[in-house]
């Protein structure tokens, strides 16, 4: 129904109870859903003109149907001119920043029924996967979802489970050196609302960006790991994480995964 159709007839009803019952409470109640779905209405043009393209997919082109969302992070770990980049396990041939996606904790389960949050239909739902922010949430809940992530309630928010993971307890960084770490937020990157043919429907990729903080020793043993040779990881400079691992007038053997263009 239009809009302007509803505001038409709820302030019929605010009229005929004034007039009929002149209650104060019916009055109330009324003008109360009225102050709700102004306020819903504000939030919405708020949400379109701030990112007009995103609303117009989310809420019109695709509003009913399954968006795939990726809610995801990745770590730049710098030393002076490279990046390091490790070998994915789920893309054996391609290197990508060290990171991965978030995990939601039970508490979210309230939420995710709510707004008909299904598991992903991609990649299977394992012992490793299990629990993680790649879901499927239909176009016109897409909003609220990210209003829940951004509130940080009841999922992972730090990087340091996958660091730990495909550094330290891998080996590839020592544990004496890192039995600590910390990082710093830099940004949010984000591929919009796109039809994917992998994935046969519309997509939408986000990422936090973090940087690894060094001390002196961890720093050192960073540079030291430049000079070894491993087909886990490489380092990479920003010409060729812009060119995906494409090196002019040299045989192509390292692919490089789009979202490294995050850490530059």
């Amino acid at each position: 129904m239009n809009q302007f159709i509803k505001y038409i007839i709820l302030v019929l009803l605010v009229i005929i109870g004034v007039y009929f019952y002149n209650n104060a409470i019916v009055v109330g109640t009324i003008t109360g859903i009225i102050s709700f779905i102004i306020v819903e209405s504000v939030e919405g043009l708020t949400d379109a003109f701030s990112n007009p393209s995103f609303f117009y997919s989310s809420k019109i082109r695709y509003r009913n149907s399954f968006i795939r969302l990726s809610m995801s992070y990745v770590i730049r770990i710098k030393c002076n001119d490279k990046y390091f980049l490790i070998k994915g396990l789920r893309l054996p041939n391609q290197y990508q920043p060290v990171g991965g996606v978030y995990k939601f904790y039970a508490g979210a389960m309230n939420i995710f029924k709510k707004l008909d949050v299904h598991d992903d239909d991609i990649i299977p739902v394992d012992s490793v996967s299990k629990n993680d922010l790649r879901i499927r949430v239909r176009g016109k809940h897409v909003l609220h979802f990210l209003k829940w992530f951004d509130s940080r309630i009841d999922r992972e928010t730090s990087p340091l489970r996958e660091f730990k993971e495909e550094l330290v307890d891998s080996g590839i960084l020592s544990k004496e050196n890192f039995s600590s770490f910390d990082f710093v937020f830099l940004r949010r990157e984000s591929i919009g609302i796109r039809y994917a043919e992998y994935v046969g429907g519309p997509e939408l990729i986000m990422g936090d960006v973090f940087e690894l903080l060094t001390n002196e020793r961890q720093l050192d043993e960073l540079n030291t790991l430049k000079k070894r040779r491993s087909k886990r990881f490489i380092w990479a400079d920003a010409d060729k994480i812009k060119r995906l691992g494409v090196v002019p007038r040299r045989e192509f053997s390292q692919s490089i995964s789009p979202t490294a263009i995050w850490l530059l």
